[in-house]
């Protein structure tokens, strides 16, 4: 569409009163089902990329939570104890272990996480927990 559009549809209006439903038409066609293709194209992209900044972001976490077990694991033994254990989620979660609700929560998640119960927390449990 054009900015001269109004000259070309008054001269057509002017020979053929039917001609303004071509032109109703034609502006109706262009306003609605150009725009709803085009805000469906943005939304396309703008989905795509909020899941790859998702991903992306997964795979920093699991990054550095593995670095945090790593860490945490002092004889590279590729487990924590529970003591490490403690320490580790003390650190990640902020726990202070005088609350009850602190202590009732580190056995939650000790018993999600160590699901043979071996008293031990697996590097690969814990990543997969925070993944």
């Amino acid at each position: 569409m054009t900015v001269n559009y109004p000259d070309v549809m008054l001269v057509a209006y002017y020979e053929n009163r039917a001609s303004c439903l071509f032109f109703i038409s034609y502006i109706l066609f262009g306003f609605i089902f150009l725009m709803n293709v085009l805000l469906a194209v943005v939304f396309t992209n703008y989905k795509e990329r909020i899941v790859v900044l998702a991903d992306e972001k997964t795979e920093k976490r699991i990054e550095l939570i593995g670095y945090y077990v790593d860490y945490f694991d002092e004889d590279s033994k590729g487990y924590l104890t529970f003591p490490e254990s403690k320490r580790f989620f003390k650190t990640v979660f902020d726990l202070t272990y005088k609350k009850e609700s602190d202590k009732a929560y580190f056995k939650l998640l000790a018993k999600v996480i160590d699901t043979e119960d071996k008293q031990i927390l697996t590097r690969e449990g814990i990543v997969e927990f925070f993944s």
